[in-house]
């Protein structure tokens, strides 16, 4: 009796004492922020006593930046703690927004490590930890981009996998050159992510997003960088750039300059075959085509301010020219007409009379209420250029000429605005944009008998867009779910020879929804997305001009194409260092390449038409750490259902890409990467197998960076495809010359990275100009 009187007074007393501890703990919550809005993972949130700093609990913050844990609010303090930010210190609280300042490093402060997980996924983004990885110690932002998984490039334009050419943003800025990223030392990057379901804030037309965050460095004062880059293959050719930055508190000035020389040589060969009048042609041409001392210059200057963590202004202007371009070729071959044979040269002169593009942007951030963001984007640009075409032909001792001239002259306006609300586990943006674009295009065709069939036109395309957008994340536990749903108005006026086209005069209107949901457990990530996108025709696919190549040759534009429409579904999984990327796309509307004979003369016309097709596409990507030594393997399956005029143009290619990187003492770094396809179709090209090897080696010395490199070293890579459309059958083999040995050289004093946020509005339209 007297033990069970214990008992019960030993659980009351158990029961008061948990009440009571439950009542004092309280949750204490919130998000970490970097001063770009960007969340903070991985961040050291600890809860100490405030007399004596004694540590009572703690956790880190997860990729979301969010944080919770249950402690005390009174005689507490809160420290958040993150390598490369200044400790915080704050009074705890529940539904806490941390905005953490950078401190200032050096390139002494970053340490490589070799043992952490370089990659993570988190939702539909691939995340790469650049700072204290192996990635730091590649050269600058493009060499890291090279590396990443699921990225490729070729002839300096990049592209995902599955997913086509992403928008490149450094800070929240947009990059529209991407000479840019050879700007940015690897060592100076923070991190890289890579959207491969992109939110509605982008354009529809948007299939991937790469972002690039910079540390911040100590860069009050003038700082800036030089680098020069001479390359040899067939032509020399060279590209010098300058940046110089000038920082004082908030208030920061950049002014960038690039001047290049680039020669190219192309030693081109073109087969035709097809029905004539009931006879047999065979049309044979060899030759070479080649571009000498194309002269290009690119200017920009960017003021910025930051008034205060909320509220921040800046201006951009850009100039892009190009000062010098003639390209030259001569071709030679021989017309098998039935049994009869002829030969005959082509010497072919372009010249490029360009104005220039001038754009300017400028932004506004503001926030208005915690956690409350409002943001302003306006883009202007103007431009204008002329190509004129000069062709000697000489056919069986009969000679003439065909002399033509091109124009094109454009202008845009955009202006964007959005909201951005971040709540304690997701966060809300929705806003609006809109355009105006004005694109006109003149062709002049004076020889008369050409003329007949290859008239002078002009057209004029007057084009206004509204767009709407909401995007809603949120993250519960180890899942994470985003929604989005775009909508857009575009009013299409078109004009041809001073006319107006109805039938080519459209209005769209069109909801685009997309959905991603996601599932982290520990080093294992699964992604299932859906997302609707569009491709517009630019506005030299509807010109209504035709370009005249040769006496059996010339290339039209389409006036009545539509814009393509994709559904995409996609499936992304990781496990540690394996990453496997499915998806599905069921494509209406498809821009696809054709050609057809004209009935007055044996002349192949190439044209684009609308079909609508399906492709799939597998990829797997492995990338192991081994010390110093960390290999790339990527391996990916595409192929397409596509039948068109009763003929199929189903099939499937195999891509592979083997990247190494091997970081060794003294700053020194050496890169090997062999990359290759097998023969494939795409749409209703049917390309033959190629691979090459590339190879460089660099070398860091104080503010110093060297790199020697060869590409394309066993001299492998050609051009070679061909189509049987119509009757008419072509193939192509065309060397580039790829095989080239460069040396680059960079110097780097005071860097401070870009804190400039604008550059978001009219992307896409800028694109299609």
């Amino acid at each position: 009796m007297i033990l069970r009187k214990d008992m019960k007074k030993t659980t009351i007393l158990m029961s008061l004492t948990i009440l009571v501890l439950s009542i004092k703990a309280q949750t204490i919550s919130g998000n970490v922020y970097d001063e770009g809005g960007e969340p903070i993972a991985y961040a050291s949130v600890s809860l100490i006593q405030s007399g004596d700093s004694t540590l009572m609990t703690g956790t880190t913050t997860g990729t979301d930046g969010h944080f919770e844990m249950q402690g005390k609010k009174e005689a507490t303090i809160l420290r958040v703690s993150y390598l490369g930010y200044s400790t915080q210190y704050l009074n705890p609280d529940s539904a806490m927004h941390v905005v953490m300042k950078e401190e200032g490093l050096t390139v002494d402060d970053v340490v490589v490590t070799g043992h952490r997980p370089i990659y993570k996924m988190e939702g539909s983004t691939l995340k790469a930890s650049v700072q204290g990885s192996l990635l730091s110690k590649l050269g600058n932002a493009d060499d890291v981009l090279e590396q990443l998984p699921f990225i490729t490039k070729n002839d300096g334009n990049y592209s995902i996998i599955g997913r086509g050419t992403p928008l490149i943003y450094i800070n929240n800025r947009l990059v529209r050159n991407n000479d840019e990223l050879r700007a940015i030392r690897s060592q100076d990057i923070k991190s890289v992510d890579i959207e491969l379901t992109p939110s509605s804030r982008y354009s529809a037309e948007v299939g991937a997003v790469i972002k690039i965050a910079t540390l911040r460095l100590l860069g009050d004062g003038f700082g800036g960088q030089f680098a020069s880059r001479l390359e040899q293959n067939a032509l020399p050719q060279y590209v010098n750039n300058a940046s110089l930055n000038y920082r004082r508190k908030g208030f920061d000035l950049i002014v960038t300059g690039t001047y290049g020389i680039v020669g190219k040589r192309q030693h081109q060969r073109d087969h035709y075959m097809f029905l004539y009048d009931h006879k047999p042609f065979r049309i044979t041409e060899e030759g070479i085509l080649e571009t000498k001392g194309m002269q290009q210059l690119i200017a920009s200057s960017e003021a910025n301010y930051i008034f205060s963590d909320k509220h921040q202004i800046g201006i951009r202007y850009s100039f892009d020219k190009k000062l010098r371009r003639k390209a030259n070729s001569v071709f030679n071959g021989n017309v098998e007409e039935g049994d009869d044979s002829s030969i005959f040269s082509i010497c072919s002169t372009e010249r490029t009379s360009d104005k220039g593009k001038n754009l300017v942007n400028a932004y506004c951030k503001n926030e208005l209420f915690k956690s409350w963001q409002l943001n302003l984007d306006v883009t202007w640009m103007k431009s204008s250029s002329s190509l004129i075409h000069n062709n000697n032909e000489s056919n069986s001792g009969y000679e003439f000429s065909v002399d033509s001239k091109s124009e094109a002259k454009s202008e845009l306006w955009a202006l964007r605005i959005w909201n951005t609300h971040k709540m304690q586990r997701g966060m809300l943006e929705w806003g609006s944009e809109v355009s105006k674009t004005r694109n006109s295009q003149d062709y002049l065709m004076e020889n008369a008998d050409i003329a007949e069939f290859i008239p002078s036109s002009e057209n004029v395309s007057r084009q206004k867009a509204l767009t709407l957008f909401a995007d809603l994340s949120y993250k519960l536990g180890a899942f994470h779910t985003s929604m989005s749903l775009r909508y857009e108005h575009v009013d299409l006026l078109y004009e041809a020879d001073g006319h107006r086209l109805d039938n080519v005069s459209r209005i769209y209107d069109r909801l685009f929804p997309s959905v991603s949901v996601s599932y982290s457990s520990n080093s294992t990530h699964f992604n299932l997305s859906y997302r609707t996108i569009v491709s517009r025709p630019t506005y030299f696919e509807l010109r209504n001009t035709v370009q005249y190549n040769s006496s059996f040759a010339a290339q039209k534009g389409n006036p009545n194409l539509h814009p393509t429409y994709m559904h995409r579904l996609a499936l992304t999984l990781s496990h540690r260092d394996l990453y496997v990327d499915l998806s599905y796309n069921i494509q209406k509307d498809v821009r696809l390449f054709t050609a057809y004979l004209l009935a007055a003369r044996p002349m192949v016309m190439a044209d684009y038409t609308n079909h609508d097709m399906n492709t799939y596409q597998a990829t797997v990507y492995y990338s192991p750490t081994v010390r110093f030594w960390k290999p790339a393997f990527t391996a990916s399956v595409f192929g397409q259902q596509l039948h068109l005029q009763g003929k199929s143009y189903n099939g499937i290619g195999f891509f592979y890409n083997w990247n190494n990187f091997l970081t060794l003492p003294k700053q020194w770094t050496i890169i090997v990467a062999l990359s290759g396809n097998t023969n494939n179709t795409n749409q209703t090209i049917r390309q033959h197998a190629s691979y090459k090897a590339d190879t460089s080696v660099r070398k860091t010395m104080g503010n110093w960076q060297l790199t020697l490199g060869a590409n394309d070293i066993f001299n492998t890579y050609r051009e070679q495809w061909e189509y049987d459309i119509n009757g008419v059958h072509f193939d192509k083999w065309d060397n580039h010359h790829s095989q080239s040995i460069y040396v680059r050289a960079i110097y780097t004093f005071n860097p401070a990275k870009t804190r400039y946020r604008g550059g978001t509005s009219g992307k896409n339209e800028l694109e299609r100009l």
